[in-house]
């Protein structure tokens, strides 16, 4: 497995920039100036979200308790992508109702780089992320499991 950081970021949370836009898939919000920066305590959108042509990075840590193969589901209403360090784990990109996609990677415990990416042009808006040992239960992760 990918081995982890023995520490994660100096704050709880994750680093949640946000864009404005009209696309049809995934832009490069690593090239763009965000239109506003929050730190939030997880990955998701606040209940009845109903902003259109927006989108969200979220960029931190991860820490995961002991070495295996996660599976990672993410659930995306329109287009999302996952990557740990700099390997992209689930890519969903498009636009499409609300759907979910898996993907795995072998990681080792402690802190990861996290970013997820997400975006919205019109109709629902859904985003989350669920995480466990491939085999086990998946769960939402656990505030206390991010940091920036």
């Amino acid at each position: 497995p990918k081995p982890g950081r023995a520490s994660g970021g100096s704050a709880p949370g994750l680093t949640c920039s946000v864009y404005s836009g009209d696309w049809d898939a995934m832009p490069k919000f690593a090239a763009m100036t965000p239109e506003d920066t929050q730190t939030v305590a997880s990955i998701g959108l606040p209940s009845k979200y109903a902003r259109e042509r927006v989108g969200h990075r979220y960029t931190g840590m991860i820490r995961l308790p002991a070495d295996a193969v996660y599976q990672f589901a993410l659930t995306s209403d329109d287009g999302s992508r996952l990557f740990v360090g700099d390997s992209l784990v689930v890519d969903h990109d498009g636009l499409h109702s609300s759907e979910t996609k898996l993907g795995v990677a072998a990681l080792g415990a402690g802190w990861h780089p996290i970013t997820v990416e997400w975006f919205n042009k019109t109709g629902g808006a859904d985003l989350s992320v669920k995480v466990g040992p491939v085999g086990g239960e998946l769960a939402p992760v656990p505030a206390e499991s991010l940091s920036h």
